[in-house]
């Protein structure tokens, strides 16, 4: 009697993966460092494809990490490849994530950006890359609409399919509400680590809440830390759209200190269309910071430059 084929494993076993790995609500290096975000975001697609000219810039902050603004509609895979390589350089880990669904929701939207992450040409450059590598799967996908058992069904599928790729780094998550809804988290993490057969998730929180209420920011940094989220601020500026309200980017940075949370500024600058206090910078040089980004990267206690550590294999 002929034997049956043992069935193959759906997903990519971890062994031999040096890169990031999540464990507890803390981000771990390939050597056992603990790994803190301190960092900027970054529109290199539409202002600087391969980084050349800003990542140097950003590094003089001392950042550890840089989000990069990419795009399946403006972007190629080899232009992805070029940008995550100039990061490295720069001693900085890449955060790579697609811009192109803001905001939308639905089968077809999470069908197109995992078809995007799993193509066997991405996936090259993702393995090519995964001892320093971080993917965040997608901008702030889904409005204020967007249900729990929305929210776990299409990351929990996406996520699947992704490890069954050979997908090993840390996938970050953003909360719906553009980023903006912290229950999204709270009420979803558990469940989502649970399907992810490497436990390897990230969930970021875009604090664009122009309302100055401090607590807020306390309450939601500090909660996090309790259930031990693993959770980074993935956007803040000191305005929000159109310059419009304030937001708390001192308590930010300074709660995120003191609970060890990472975060990442928004965004290097210029080109901001939705409001100049958006822009880090004015020309793209690190000797044009200015203002609250200059704080943030420079002069606070909990700036870049005065709590940033580097991966040291990077």
């Amino acid at each position: 009697m002929k034997k049956k084929a043992k069935k193959k494993t759906a997903v990519t076993a971890a062994g031999g993966y040096c890169g990031f790995k999540v464990k507890g609500r803390f981000i771990y290096d390939s050597s056992g460092g603990e790994f803190i975000m301190r960092g900027v975001n970054k529109m290199a697609v539409w202002l600087d494809p391969d980084g050349d000219a800003s990542f140097g810039e950003i590094a003089k902050t001392g950042a550890n990490a840089v989000r990069i603004v990419w795009t399946i509609k403006d972007g190629t895979i080899d232009g992805l490849d070029t940008v995550i390589t100039n990061c490295v350089k720069r001693k900085m880990t890449p955060i790579i994530e697609i811009h192109d669904f803001t905001g939308e929701w639905g089968a077809k939207v999470f069908k197109t950006a995992t078809d995007y992450w799993t193509a066997p040409e991405m996936v090259a450059v993702i393995k090519k890359h995964e001892k320093y590598l971080i993917i965040n799967y997608g901008n702030e996908i889904g409005s204020d609409k967007v249900s729990g058992a929305e929210f776990r069904k299409r990351y929990s599928a996406a996520v699947v399919k992704m490890r069954r790729s050979g997908i090993r780094v840390p996938v970050m998550i953003d909360a719906a509400s553009w980023g903006t809804g912290m229950d999204y988290i709270y009420n979803n993490w558990k469940y989502l680590v649970s399907k992810d057969p490497l436990k390897n998730l990230i969930f970021s929180i875009h604090m664009w809440w122009n309302d100055g209420d401090e607590k807020r920011v306390k309450d939601a940094v500090r909660k996090a830390a309790k259930l031990k989220i693993p959770l980074v601020v993935g956007e803040f500026a000191a305005a929000g759209i159109d310059n419009k309200g304030v937001i708390c980017y001192g308590t930010i940075i300074k709660e995120c200190d003191t609970a060890k949370t990472g975060w990442l500024a928004w965004e290097w600058g210029p080109g901001n269309l939705h409001g100049s206090m958006m822009d880090m910078t004015k020309n793209n040089r690190f000797n044009t910071l200015w203002g609250w980004a200059k704080e943030v990267c420079l002069d606070s206690p909990y700036s870049i430059r005065n709590t940033a550590i580097r991966v040291k294999n990077i």
